[in-house]
Formats: structure tokens, C-alpha cells, sequence
């Protein structure tokens, strides 16, 4: 389906089989704004004009491997209600990627019904406001869906504010990456099943800033998880008040070891509170300046021991 300057605006349409596979283009100004679209076995949709696809409904059935969704223009998917089922057991998206406000108030949800465990490469919020107050739904089902990379406030602040449903879509990641200046500040957020080796990186001036974090982990994943690399707070106040949690739920008495914490700068770690709950053993907090660790704490939830950060010194 290929539609230009409003050549589908308010249309409607159906195509439950198709069988050439294809993608939904709506390349023009409001080309597809207020269309109803039902379809199958496609590759791609591309929303790539200003309000292309805004407050579209689209139903999408049994995408093929490797399918994707990209908002590229300003407005081009606000209000946008997408809806993709598998049932077909496909394995791999590409993702989904929203640009300059591109999915302001959006609704995205994905299904999986089939019986193979569904990746998706890439999750992208990194523009200005590009998924402002949207809202997005991952239901495993039986098979599951994890994702490799989720980016949410990578390069502007405001491109996440209001998000709602990427819970699902940090399973499994390896990284969570606030960056840019107060990215992530005031951000309250729970991560489930993070992979081996996940790091939380706050490298830009109260890029972490008062955050809670709590990184859930317990068994709903194919693989234990057994070791965090660890919290890089690299730059002025990057984690002042922050509260990072690690709650192991993990049956087995499965043991998670945090690498190291690091507090590079002036006030990075000031008032910070990491708070461990089970069996979470941190090997080393690193504070680089007399005042990096000011008033920073571990604490022990389940004992309800709190010890200085700087007691954890390397």
C-alpha cells in the first residue's frame, strides 16, 4: 500500500490475503491521517511525512522476519493505534523507531500467540518528545518477546516524559543508556530480566539525577541472570538522590554480582542509594573525589544493614 499527500486520508482498508508481502508506505502530508488498515505478511510500514499516519488505526497479522516500524517526521505518528499479532512464529522484528515527535500519544502494542520466543532488535525513542506520553503494550504470551537494545532519551530529554509499557521492552537488555544532560532525571522505572553483563551508564550532568531504578529479576527469563557490570556515574550530580534497586527473586539461591559502581565526578554519587534485596553481592564502589560519595549508601533491604559507599572502595 502506497499513498501519498493524502491519498489515503480517513480510507479504509483490508487485506488479509496478501500474499507478496510488501510494506505500507504513507509518504505524503497526512497521507494516511485517520485510515483504517488491516493487512497481513507484510515487511515494513513507513510513516515518513508530517502527520503521515496520524490517528490512523492499523492492524497488522503475521508480519514477516524482520519486520519493523519507523516514524520518521514530526507528528507522523501521533495518536497513531497500531496493533501487531503473530501467530506465525516468526522470531526476529527490526524493531520500532520513532523520530522528532514522530509518536507523541501514540498506542504501539505487539502479541505474540505463536510459539517461538520473538525478539525485536531495536527500540528507538531518542529525538525530542519522540514518544511522549505513548503508550506500549508487549504481550509474550506463551512464546515470549525480549529485546537486544531499547534507546529511550539517548540524545533529548522529553523523549520518553509520560512513556507507559516499556517494562516488557527492557527484558533482556543490556544496557540501559541516559544520556544527555538530565535524560533520565526524576525517571521512575522498573527493568525486568536484564541480561548478564547489563550497566546503567549516566555520563551527562544529572543525566540520572533522582531516578529510581528497579531492576527486577526473577524467573521469567530463558537465562539465569547472574552478574551486572555495574553503574557508571561519570559526570557532575549524574546520580545525586538516585535510587538504583536490584531485587533478586530468582529461585535456586542464585547469587548476582554487581562489578563496580563508579562515581567519577563532583557530587556523582551525593545522597545516591543502592539498595540490594536477596542474594546481590557488590564487589566495589569507585568514588574518584573527595566529594562523589557524599552521603551514598548500600543498603541491605532484607537485614536492613546500611553501609557507606566509601566501604566499598577499590
Amino acid at each position: 500500500l502506497e499513498c501519498g499527500d493524502q491519498a489515503c486520508k480517513y480510507g479504509k482498508f483490508v487485506f488479509l490475503n496478501n500474499v507478496g508481502g510488501g510494506s505500507i508506505f504513507c509518504d505524503g502530508y497526512n497521507a494516511c491521517i485517520g485510515a483504517q488498515i488491516t493487512i497481513n505478511n507484510i515487511e515494513s510500514i513507513h510513516c515518513s511525512s508530517a502527520d503521515a499516519c496520524k490517528d490512523a488505526n492499523i492492524l497488522v497479522v503475521d508480519p514477516q522476519r524482520g519486520f519493523y516500524v519507523e516514524c520518521a517526521a514530526a507528528g507522523a505518528c501521533t495518536g497513531l493505534r497500531l496493533q501487531i499479532i503473530v501467530n506465525n512464529d516468526v522470531d526476529l522484528f527490526q524493531g520500532i523507531m520513532c523520530g522528532d515527535a514522530a509518536c507523541l500519544g501514540a498506542t504501539i502494542s505487539v502479541t505474540n500467540n505463536g510459539a517461538q520466543f520473538l525478539w525485536i532488535e531495536s527500540f528507538e525513542c531518542e529525538s525530542p518528545e519522540s514518544c511522549k506520553q505513548t503508550t506500549f503494550d508487549f504481550d509474550g504470551g506463551d512464546g515470549g518477546i525480549g529485546f537486544m537494545n531499547c534507546k529511550c532519551g539517548e540524545r533529548a530529554i522529553e523523549a520518553c516524559t509520560g512513556i507507559l509499557g516499556i517494562d516488557s521492552c527492557m527484558s533482556g537488555v543490556t544496557q540501559l543508556n541516559c544520556a544527555g544532560a538530565q535524560s533520565c532525571q526524576n525517571l521512575q522505572q522498573q527493568v525486568p530480566n536484564v541480561a548478564n553483563g547489563f550497566q546503567v551508564l549516566c555520563n551527562d550532568v544529572a543525566s540520572c539525577r533522582a531516578m529510581w531504578l528497579v531492576i527486577l529479576l526473577n524467573n521469567n527469563a530463558a537465562v539465569r541472570t547472574t552478574q551486572i557490570k555495574g553503574y557508571r556515574c561519570g559526570s557532575n550530580e549524574a546520580c545525586k538522590d538516585a535510587v538504583i534497586q536490584i531485587n533478586n527473586e530468582q529461585s535456586g539461591n542464585v547469587q548476582v554480582v554487581v562489578d563496580k559502581i563508579e562515581c567519577f565526578a563532583t557530587s556523582s554519587c551525593e545522597n545516591a542509594t543502592f539498595k540490594i534485596v536477596g542474594n546481590v553481592k557488590i564487589n566495589r564502589i569507585i568514588c574518584m573525589s573527595s566529594t562523589a560519595c557524599v552521603n551514598c549508601v548500600v543498603h541491605d533491604v532484607m537485614s536492613n544493614i546500611v553501609t557507606p559507599c566509601q566501604s566499598f572502595l577499590f
